[in-house]
């Protein structure tokens, strides 16, 4: 059943089990046969809500929401009730107002057909010695972990609050105290569990103390002689001006696993120059959860940073020209958000970029966006397409291959740009292995998929070292 009573945005109380025929519920419009333009009518199969069944109900409900029509109204049934608190951190904030939420719930959908509301929940302190204060959720903080996840009904609103981290002691005293209210995280349905993720608002908040913190040694660390930084995109993909990255989610086969998993990925920057030195990732599949793997690479390596591939991209003729002429005629053009993909040894950095209209009445980029290219970049090479098979092929100097029933159509390639030249079969190979790991993911072979991703990466290792200059003879 896709209908929400209780979501993210909802703000107001509802009335459900009205009188069908004066008060139905909208569904959502038909689009298809003879009935187009009519309206799909649903009614409430829940159980939550308050039973409008009484007067002394109706008052007191008028009352608290101010609406006369509360009481007056003759759309009741028998069976009518009112949802309230339908705001899902509303919600959880009755009930446990001392847990700091996540700003980010996500909604999933159980093996029920059920749509469920995953809400991540911090305990916190200002109360912890010898720790930094920051602000999180509007309170100071010297302490925070991710103890509970609560979990919502998108059609009842029932709540459970599991427990993921059972040795927090903050959370030990409120399921002491609040007995009942606190299950294990064993007690979670594993159709659920399948779909905990780590929270990107936890992994941000633990890389800023990681800047510093990763210095092991004292003096290193008085002296901040190896800073770090999150990296940087441009400030303009950000609605609030922000350069630095935000934490990311990707499926990517971590070195030494055998199969791919769901990470949280963050990259790191020195603090005063652009190359990339690292990224942390945390694991979010269930056999692993809440571990955290930090990346380093070789400190002779210079490997480029998400501002030096941004500075590529605006220094690509062919690219900055075609994004001038869409952003003519009332359109404008939104890069989308810069990927940092670790394979194997090498490293793919992947923008999308849209197309939104400027219509009258409309701020520029108010429309609804439309993806229009993908940009793919390497250490050495840079390809637009129309797709990421296509600019994939370009990078690696193949030519694309399509799927049985794909439109025989070109990716897009630089006029200007010279042909690709390798010496051997290596970017074909590269390709090909990209193709059946797709094909494998497609078919939810995961095993397959890691096999053939792990080929890729090595693959591309080689193209890498292939590619790379030499010095001449002395």
């Amino acid at each position: 059943r896709p209908e929400i009573y209780f979501g993210e945005v909802i703000q107001n109380y509802s009335l459900v089990l009205m009188d069908p025929e004066t008060a139905p519920e909208f569904d959502y419009p038909l689009t298809r046969g003879e009935e187009v333009g009519q309206e799909e009518i649903t009614i409430y199969q829940g159980s939550a809500g308050i039973p409008m069944n009484s007067l002394l109900t109706k008052i007191a409900m008028a009352a608290r929401f101010g609406h006369i029509n509360l009481l007056i109204t003759g759309l009741y049934t028998p069976e009518s009730r009112l949802l309230m608190y339908r705001n899902i951190q509303q919600r959880i904030g009755v009930v446990a107002p001392y847990l700091a939420l996540d700003q980010d719930p996500y909604i999933v959908i159980g093996a029920d057909g059920g749509l469920y509301w995953i809400q991540d929940a911090y305990t916190t302190t200002e109360h912890f010695p010898y720790s930094e204060r920051h602000s999180y959720a509007g309170r100071w903080v010297r302490y925070v972990r991710n103890a509970v996840k609560v979990v919502v009904d998108a059609s009842t609103g029932e709540m459970r609050f599991f427990v993921f981290e059972p040795d927090d002691p903050i959370v030990k005293a409120y399921a002491a105290a609040f007995p009942g209210l606190y299950l294990s995280m064993d007690e979670m349905p594993d159709d659920l569990l399948d779909h905990v993720r780590y929270p990107a608002d936890l992994l941000e908040l633990q890389s800023r103390l990681f800047l510093l913190y990763h210095m092991l040694q004292p003096q290193q660390f008085y002296q901040k002689e190896d800073r770090w930084a999150i990296g940087r995109e441009l400030p303009t993909k950000s609605p609030t001006g922000r350069a630095e990255m935000e934490p990311y989610y990707a499926i990517l086969r971590l070195r030494g696993e055998e199969r791919p998993e769901f990470v949280l990925l963050i990259p790191f920057t020195p603090a005063q120059r652009p190359n990339l030195n690292g990224w942390l990732a945390a694991r979010c599949d269930p056999a692993h959860y809440g571990e955290l793997v930090l990346y380093q690479f070789p400190k002779g390596e210079i490997v480029q940073g998400p501002t030096q591939i941004e500075s590529r991209i605006d220094q690509d003729t062919y690219i900055s020209e075609r994004m001038t002429l869409w952003g003519q005629g009332g359109s404008s053009v939104i890069r989308g958000n810069l990927l940092i993909i670790p394979m194997g040894q090498a490293v793919l950095y992947v923008e999308p970029l849209f197309i939104t209209a400027r219509s009258a009445g409309l701020q520029a980029g108010a429309g609804l966006p439309q993806l229009k290219r993908i940009i793919v970049a390497t250490q050495d090479r840079l390809a637009m397409a129309t797709s990421l098979e296509g600019a994939l092929a370009q990078v690696l100097g193949v030519r694309p291959t399509f799927a049985r029933g794909a439109p025989p159509t070109e990716p897009e390639a630089d006029p200007t740009a010279a042909a690709p030249t390798a010496a051997d079969t290596l970017p074909r190979e590269a390709y090909e292995e990209y193709q059946r790991a797709q094909e494998r993911l497609r078919a939810g072979d995961w095993s397959g998929f890691g096999e053939h991703l792990q080929r890729l990466g090595a693959l591309l290792d080689r193209l890498q070292r292939e590619r790379a200059p030499t010095a001449p003879p002395p």
